[in-house]
Protein backbone atom coordinates (compact mmCIF):
# COMPACT_ATOMS: atom_id res chain seq x y z
CA UNK A 1 0.00 0.00 0.00
CA UNK A 2 2.90 2.60 0.97
CA UNK A 3 4.72 1.79 -2.29
CA UNK A 4 1.29 2.74 -4.29
CA UNK A 5 1.13 5.60 -2.24
CA UNK A 6 4.48 6.46 -2.83
CA UNK A 7 4.13 6.05 -6.50
CA UNK A 8 1.01 7.93 -6.94
CA UNK A 9 2.42 10.83 -5.05
CA UNK A 10 5.54 10.93 -6.95
CA UNK A 11 3.41 10.99 -10.12
CA UNK A 12 1.28 13.83 -8.55
CA UNK A 13 4.65 15.47 -7.63
CA UNK A 14 5.88 14.59 -11.19
CA UNK A 15 2.91 16.59 -12.25
CA UNK A 16 2.91 19.59 -10.55
CA UNK A 17 6.11 19.93 -11.67
CA UNK A 18 5.17 19.65 -15.41
CA UNK A 19 2.15 22.14 -14.89
CA UNK A 20 4.53 24.60 -13.01
CA UNK A 21 7.26 25.04 -15.24
CA UNK A 22 4.91 25.20 -18.02
CA UNK A 23 3.34 28.13 -16.07
CA UNK A 24 6.91 29.38 -15.40
CA UNK A 25 7.37 28.95 -19.55
CA UNK A 26 4.63 30.83 -19.99
CA UNK A 27 5.41 33.25 -17.69
CA UNK A 28 8.48 33.73 -19.67
CA UNK A 29 6.96 34.49 -22.77
CA UNK A 30 4.53 37.12 -21.37
CA UNK A 31 7.39 38.79 -19.68
CA UNK A 32 9.49 39.20 -23.51
CA UNK A 33 6.03 40.14 -24.85
CA UNK A 34 5.65 42.79 -22.67
CA UNK A 35 9.22 44.11 -22.78
CA UNK A 36 8.91 43.81 -26.33
CA UNK A 37 5.72 45.89 -26.10
CA UNK A 38 7.57 48.54 -23.46
CA UNK A 39 10.12 48.91 -25.79
CA UNK A 40 8.43 49.33 -28.75
CA UNK A 41 6.02 52.09 -26.92
CA UNK A 42 9.21 53.60 -25.93
CA UNK A 43 9.99 54.44 -29.35
CA UNK A 44 6.32 55.98 -30.81
CA UNK A 45 6.74 58.30 -27.81
CA UNK A 46 9.89 58.62 -28.90
CA UNK A 47 8.82 59.64 -32.73
CA UNK A 48 5.79 61.12 -31.28
CA UNK A 49 7.47 63.64 -29.34
CA UNK A 50 9.86 63.76 -32.28
CA UNK A 51 6.90 64.53 -34.58
CA UNK A 52 5.32 67.77 -32.43
CA UNK A 53 8.72 69.66 -32.19
CA UNK A 54 9.21 69.38 -35.72
CA UNK A 55 5.44 70.55 -36.28
CA UNK A 56 6.07 73.42 -33.58
CA UNK A 57 9.11 74.31 -35.03
CA UNK A 58 7.07 74.27 -38.70
CA UNK A 59 4.17 76.12 -37.26
CA UNK A 60 6.82 78.76 -36.09
CA UNK A 61 8.73 79.38 -39.11
CA UNK A 62 6.16 79.83 -41.03
CA UNK A 63 4.10 82.33 -38.66
CA UNK A 64 7.90 84.20 -39.17
CA UNK A 65 7.61 83.92 -43.03
CA UNK A 66 4.04 84.95 -42.92
CA UNK A 67 4.55 88.10 -40.79
CA UNK A 68 7.88 89.01 -42.91
CA UNK A 69 5.87 89.05 -46.39
CA UNK A 70 3.05 91.10 -44.06
CA UNK A 71 6.01 93.14 -43.06
CA UNK A 72 7.58 93.74 -46.17
CA UNK A 73 3.45 94.12 -48.42
CA UNK A 74 3.08 96.92 -45.57
CA UNK A 75 6.07 98.60 -46.61
CA UNK A 76 5.56 98.43 -50.37
CA UNK A 77 1.81 100.00 -50.05
CA UNK A 78 3.52 102.93 -47.35
CA UNK A 79 6.37 103.69 -50.44
CA UNK A 80 3.93 104.05 -52.69
CA UNK A 81 1.59 106.37 -50.27
CA UNK A 82 4.55 108.32 -49.16
CA UNK A 83 5.38 109.00 -53.48
CA UNK A 84 1.51 110.41 -53.54
CA UNK A 85 2.28 112.28 -49.95
CA UNK A 86 4.84 113.98 -51.78
CA UNK A 87 3.13 115.09 -54.85
CA UNK A 88 0.27 116.57 -52.58
CA UNK A 89 2.98 118.54 -50.85
CA UNK A 90 4.56 119.66 -54.28
CA UNK A 91 0.56 120.64 -55.56
CA UNK A 92 0.02 122.59 -52.19
CA UNK A 93 3.43 124.40 -52.72
CA UNK A 94 2.43 125.47 -56.22
CA UNK A 95 -0.65 126.87 -55.21
CA UNK A 96 0.69 128.57 -52.31
CA UNK A 97 3.59 129.80 -54.70
CA UNK A 98 0.70 131.34 -56.87
CA UNK A 99 0.91 128.76 -59.43
CA UNK A 100 -1.49 129.01 -62.63
CA UNK A 101 -4.88 127.14 -61.88
CA UNK A 102 -4.52 125.10 -64.75
CA UNK A 103 -1.10 123.73 -63.40
CA UNK A 104 -2.75 122.81 -60.14
CA UNK A 105 -5.18 121.13 -61.69
CA UNK A 106 -2.99 119.02 -63.81
CA UNK A 107 -1.02 118.16 -60.50
CA UNK A 108 -3.91 117.10 -58.84
CA UNK A 109 -5.32 114.89 -61.84
CA UNK A 110 -1.70 113.10 -61.66
CA UNK A 111 -1.98 112.52 -58.13
CA UNK A 112 -5.70 111.46 -58.56
CA UNK A 113 -4.37 108.75 -61.05
CA UNK A 114 -1.94 107.63 -59.01
CA UNK A 115 -4.16 107.07 -56.00
CA UNK A 116 -6.62 104.55 -58.97
CA UNK A 117 -3.48 103.17 -59.80
CA UNK A 118 -2.57 102.18 -55.96
CA UNK A 119 -6.15 100.93 -55.38
CA UNK A 120 -6.08 98.78 -58.66
CA UNK A 121 -2.53 97.20 -57.65
CA UNK A 122 -3.82 96.36 -54.75
CA UNK A 123 -7.16 94.65 -55.80
CA UNK A 124 -9.50 97.31 -54.58
CA UNK A 125 -12.73 98.22 -56.42
CA UNK A 126 -14.36 101.67 -56.27
CA UNK A 127 -18.28 101.26 -55.63
CA UNK A 128 -20.43 103.98 -56.65
CA UNK A 129 -24.01 103.02 -57.18
CA UNK A 130 -25.85 105.51 -58.86
CA UNK A 131 -29.07 104.13 -60.38
CA UNK A 132 -28.75 100.85 -58.83
CA UNK A 133 -31.32 100.10 -56.06
CA UNK A 134 -30.71 100.76 -52.58
CA UNK A 135 -28.93 97.42 -50.57
CA UNK A 136 -28.66 98.38 -47.01
CA UNK A 137 -26.02 95.93 -46.19
CA UNK A 138 -23.80 97.27 -49.15
CA UNK A 139 -24.81 101.07 -48.95
CA UNK A 140 -24.96 103.91 -46.04
CA UNK A 141 -28.04 106.35 -46.93
CA UNK A 142 -27.06 109.79 -45.60
CA UNK A 143 -30.31 111.42 -46.90
CA UNK A 144 -33.64 110.97 -48.45
CA UNK A 145 -35.06 112.69 -51.54
CA UNK A 146 -38.73 112.79 -52.71
CA UNK A 147 -38.96 111.54 -56.51
CA UNK A 148 -41.33 112.42 -59.13
CA UNK A 149 -41.61 108.68 -60.78
CA UNK A 150 -41.76 104.98 -59.09
CA UNK A 151 -39.06 103.51 -61.22
CA UNK A 152 -36.66 105.78 -58.93
CA UNK A 153 -38.11 104.84 -55.64
CA UNK A 154 -35.34 103.19 -53.20
CA UNK A 155 -32.89 103.27 -56.07
CA UNK A 156 -29.53 105.74 -55.47
CA UNK A 157 -29.95 108.80 -56.93
CA UNK A 158 -26.41 110.23 -56.19
CA UNK A 159 -22.88 108.68 -54.28
CA UNK A 160 -21.74 111.63 -51.58
CA UNK A 161 -19.04 109.63 -50.91
CA UNK A 162 -17.69 106.51 -52.98
CA UNK A 163 -17.28 103.45 -51.18
CA UNK A 164 -14.67 100.44 -51.60
CA UNK A 165 -14.52 96.75 -51.72
CA UNK A 166 -11.77 94.13 -51.93
CA UNK A 167 -12.81 91.13 -53.35
CA UNK A 168 -16.16 90.06 -51.56
CA UNK A 169 -15.50 92.14 -48.70
CA UNK A 170 -16.83 95.98 -48.42
CA UNK A 171 -14.07 98.03 -46.52
CA UNK A 172 -16.11 100.80 -46.86
CA UNK A 173 -19.56 101.40 -47.77
CA UNK A 174 -20.41 104.46 -50.22
CA UNK A 175 -22.62 107.29 -48.50
CA UNK A 176 -25.30 107.72 -51.32
CA UNK A 177 -28.56 109.82 -51.56
CA UNK A 178 -31.88 107.75 -51.57
CA UNK A 179 -35.04 108.38 -54.08
CA UNK A 180 -38.57 107.95 -52.05
CA UNK A 181 -41.58 107.90 -54.26
CA UNK A 182 -45.34 108.47 -52.82
CA UNK A 183 -47.99 108.27 -55.19
CA UNK A 184 -50.90 111.07 -55.12
CA UNK A 185 -52.99 108.67 -52.74
CA UNK A 186 -50.04 108.33 -49.80
CA UNK A 187 -49.15 111.99 -50.52
CA UNK A 188 -53.19 113.35 -50.11
CA UNK A 189 -53.29 110.69 -47.01
CA UNK A 190 -50.07 112.00 -45.59
CA UNK A 191 -51.45 116.15 -45.99
CA UNK A 192 -54.98 115.14 -43.84
CA UNK A 193 -53.26 113.25 -41.26
CA UNK A 194 -50.50 116.25 -41.21
CA UNK A 195 -53.76 118.41 -41.46
CA UNK A 196 -55.75 116.55 -38.08
CA UNK A 197 -52.40 116.68 -36.41
CA UNK A 198 -52.19 120.69 -36.71
CA UNK A 199 -55.90 120.85 -35.56
CA UNK A 200 -55.04 118.66 -32.41
CA UNK A 201 -52.55 120.88 -31.29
Amino acid sequence: MNSENRKEGEQNFSEKEQAKSATDEGCDKLREKLAKLEEENAELKDKNLRLVAEFENFRKRQEKIFAELLAQERDNIISKLLSIADDVSRALKAAQEGAKPDTIVEGVKIIANKINELLKLEGIEVIEPDGMPFDPLEHDAVAVEPVDSPELHHKVLRTVQRGYRRGERLIIAPKVVVGTYKSENESDKQSKDNDKNAEKS
